[in-house]
């Protein structure tokens, strides 16, 4: 059923490529799916790891940020079920801002996006949260400066090196979640 589904989304998606309503099945879907899983490939590991968190330091670990998150959920009292679906969903919500900003075809991008990066994704948490926090901040490098408009030359050099700067400060943050995230 979780297939059919699926199916359905990515068709919905390349049929209906501007519709909100459909942006909004596909985001839920993948929270749902990524956020309530309760096995997989990684599932025990991201467990334990999150059960461990609460006693590491951050010399102990490769990925501080997550670990600082993961610290974060356990003085909240959050359970390791909770705090994927949490992580699932912030990174859903990032990925479909970083995509919006990007073409008004969103739902094409996700369909595609569900035939295989999702798959990937839904497994790897890091890489997923990581890598959605880069799609959400490129706009901020890529922004097109309108070439007619009659601002100060500048103010807009001014403008794109703090973006610019603003952008290589979000990616380490990102680079905290995964270190994989560099290559991007």
């Amino acid at each position: 059923m979780l297939f059919l589904l699926w199916g359905i989304l990515i068709l919905c998606g390349l049929l209906f490529p501007k519709s909100k309503l459909v942006s909004m099945m596909m985001i839920l879907f993948m929270i749902i799916a990524i956020g309530c899983r309760t096995q997989g490939a990684d599932y025990i590991v991201y467990q334990n790891e999150y059960t461990w968190s609460k006693y590491q330091i951050f010399s102990d670990v490769h990925y501080v940020g997550y670990l600082v998150l993961e610290q974060l959920a356990h003085q909240q009292g959050i359970m390791f079920k909770d705090f994927l679906l949490i992580v699932s969903a912030l990174s859903c919500l990032l990925l479909y801002f970083g995509l919006s900003r990007f073409t008004p075809y969103v739902n094409s991008v996700l369909a595609l996006y569900l035939i295989y990066p999702f798959s990937h994704e839904a497994i790897q948490t890091r890489t997923f949260l990581a890598n959605s926090v880069l799609i959400a901040i490129l706009p901020l490098i890529l922004k097109d400066e309108n070439e007619n408009e009659k601002h100060n030359l500048g103010k807009k050099w001014l403008s794109k090196k703090i973006r610019t700067i603003l952008f290589f400060v979000i990616a380490m943050l990102a680079c905290s979640f995964h270190f994989e995230v560099v290559i991007y």
